[in-house]
């Protein structure tokens, strides 16, 4: 009989490792997210309103809002130091569109 569960018992603990793995990703998205923000808040306090603002377009609002867009300055390293180079570049673009 129990031969005839295995498959249902072996599935459960498969189920129970993906939501490990989707918790933790979760983590790291909000890591990021946080990471990178308050970067921006840090090094460009004199343009505070305009990093908000930048911060918004990243993330999006209300239902459209996915801290995972901050992924996108990261990589499979994970250095924070390239992670914040990537963002600072793409935020100086943003403010400076024509360059």
């Amino acid at each position: 009989m129990i031969g005839f569960l295995q498959p249902l018992l072996d599935n459960r603990s498969l189920a129970g490792k993906l939501v490990g793995m989707a918790l933790g990703t979760k983590n790291r998205q909000t890591e990021t997210s946080q990471v990178c923000k308050q970067h921006l808040r840090e090094e460009h306090r004199d343009k505070l309103a305009l990093v908000e603002e930048f911060i918004v377009e990243i993330e999006g609002a209300g239902k459209n809002h996915d801290v995972a867009r901050w992924l996108r300055f990261s990589d499979a390293s994970w250095k924070n130091g390239e992670m914040l180079k990537r963002l600072d570049r793409e935020f100086e673009a943003w403010l400076n569109p024509g360059k």
